[in-house]
């Protein structure tokens, strides 16, 4: 996916390579009728409909009950906002990236909790109502975390004299979280006001919709092939982040999850302002690792689109957008495979782990009825015995 490079190439070798690929084609590009800007306006879409999908889906009523569980919502919250960066940063320390893939990697891991977790909640019998609330919470709360984040930026990546070179894009972060956000807060609106028409259009919308995310994701890798650079250590980062996170969550969660119950439990002070009443359970905890674990590839994706296409880019800003706007595309696509294997896996597992209950249960009876009919024989010849002494008396 993209051309793959060792190491990060210098200007030399990257415009060698994409000289290579243009003749090796004829010079003509994939997809080079579409333009940066209709690129932009089919990943905005998909963006907006995923987003609005998601608030259809989400009752209100449910949302504010779980709010509500203020300890599990703000381990929820931290983990998504602290330990992802957290593992961005160590990424940052122990590998070698240009600064724009350091860029886009840290973008990426300051972003919002991804749909595919409320999928996996679902199909893996996970808290939903918990997964769904902390996607919609981390999305809101997406607009002041990330630009403050992205300000941490310059103090990690040694920029040396290209000052110019990592701008941070606040306005494009700004402007398409308040377009990701608007979308979800009004969806949410009309499933308080109309809750069954909002069920029915989820369910229309949502088989649509990831299909044309993932559509758009393609097309998009497509057309930024020819000049995107992908690197050893940014496909390492790729595939380890998201287990990576949900590990950690896991871990850092489920302490605090225990302290949670133990204040509630002595029924303090303390565990009033909590606001609720229910104990957090290994379900929490695992919806908790997996929302983590599925950072929301979209909003870096439609970021970096926004603020570094160009459509009359020049040698060196071509050069820039290889680095950017291939790897969130990548991203996109790695998260739908992983959730596609997460998922297959439950579904084997539980298969086997079924059909083994299933022959043991069979097994014993078997053994139950085997019992069953060996006492049966048993009376039947004490029987016999009673009557023979009985004919004999």
């Amino acid at each position: 996916m993209g051309i793959y490079y060792e190491s990060y190439p210098n200007v030399s070798e990257w415009y060698a390579s994409f000289v290579a690929f243009n003749e090796s084609r004829d010079g003509k590009l994939p997809l080079a009728d579409l333009t940066n800007s209709d690129i932009k306006l089919l990943n905005t879409i998909a963006s907006v409909l995923l987003m609005f999908a998601m608030g259809l889906a989400s009752d209100v009523n449910v949302f504010l009950k779980v709010i509500k569980n203020i300890p599990l919502c703000i381990t929820g919250a931290l983990t998504q906002f602290i330990i992802m960066p957290l593992i961005g940063i160590a990424f940052l320390q122990i590998f070698q990236f240009h600064q724009l893939e350091a860029l886009a990697i840290f973008l990426f891991m300051s972003s919002p909790g991804g749909g595919n977790s409320n999928l996996m909640a679902f199909y893996m019998d996970l808290n939903l109502e918990l997964s769904l609330t902390l996607t919609t919470l981390t999305t809101i709360l997406a607009l002041g975390f990330m630009p403050a984040f992205m300000e941490l930026l310059p103090f990690l990546v040694d920029i040396g004299d290209n000052e110019d070179l990592l701008k941070i894009p606040f306005d494009a972060i700004g402007e398409n979280l308040g377009i990701l956000c608007g979308a979800l807060i009004g969806a949410m609106i009309i499933s308080y006001w109309k809750q069954e028409l909002a069920a029915k259009a989820s369910k229309i919308i949502t088989p649509i919709v990831y299909p044309y995310v993932i559509c758009c994701s393609v097309i998009s890798l497509l057309k930024f092939f020819p000049f995107g650079v992908m690197t050893k250590n940014i496909l390492i980062f790729a595939f380890l982040n998201g287990p990576i996170g949900g590990l950690f969550s896991y871990i850092v969660s489920y302490p605090l999850g225990l302290a949670s119950n133990k204040l509630q439990a002595r029924k303090s002070k303390l565990a009033k302002c909590c606001g609720s009443d229910e104990k957090v359970t290994w379900r929490d905890f695992h919806t908790i690792a997996i929302e983590t674990g599925n950072q929301n590839a979209v909003v870096s994706q439609l970021i970096m689109l926004s603020a570094y296409t160009s459509e009359t880019p020049s040698l060196m800003e071509t050069y820039y957008l290889g680095f950017i706007v291939p790897f969130p595309i990548f991203m996109v696509l790695i998260g739908q495979a992983e959730t596609i294997f997460i998922l297959l896996t439950f579904f084997v597992t539980k298969f086997f782990k079924n059909r083994g209950k299933i022959e043991s249960s069979e097994k014993l009876k078997k053994f139950e009825d085997l019992e069953s009919q060996k006492k049966m024989e048993e009376k039947g010849q004490d029987n016999l015995a009673f009557d023979n002494d009985e004919t004999h008396f």
